[in-house]
């Protein structure tokens, strides 16, 4: 697991960061909910990066091997296109760790475990 470049780190654990506010539930609703979450070309860079890493990243620091089922954006786009469509911003998670990354940024925190 690797830190984001940012302003803040947690001085208990390298591997989280905090530089804004928790989002609040409904924002996280509507942030999922994109329109661009059904465009082609969200489907197509979603297949190109399971196809590259078909495994969960996170599962694998910890010698787990488990398949990806969500493609994962680092850092929250919070509706910026341009971090959306960034392909250097997605990790593979399997459902299980994409679930603990979300409750992570409830709370303010970004994982990165690539």
């Amino acid at each position: 697991m690797k830190r984001v470049k940012n302003s803040h780190t947690d001085s208990r654990t390298s591997n989280v960061i905090k530089h804004r506010p928790p989002v609040v539930e409904n924002e996280i609703a509507e942030i999922h909910n994109h329109k661009w979450y059904h465009q082609k070309r969200w489907t197509t860079i979603r297949l190109i990066q399971l196809s590259k890493q078909p495994l969960c990243q996170r599962c694998l620091s910890y010698d787990e091997v488990k398949p990806a089922l969500h493609v994962d954006h680092v850092m929250p786009h919070a509706g910026d296109a341009k971090l959306f469509f960034n392909t250097s911003n997605l990790q593979s998670l399997c459902h299980s760790c994409h679930s603990f990354k979300t409750k992570a940024e409830q709370r303010g925190e970004y994982l990165d475990f690539r």
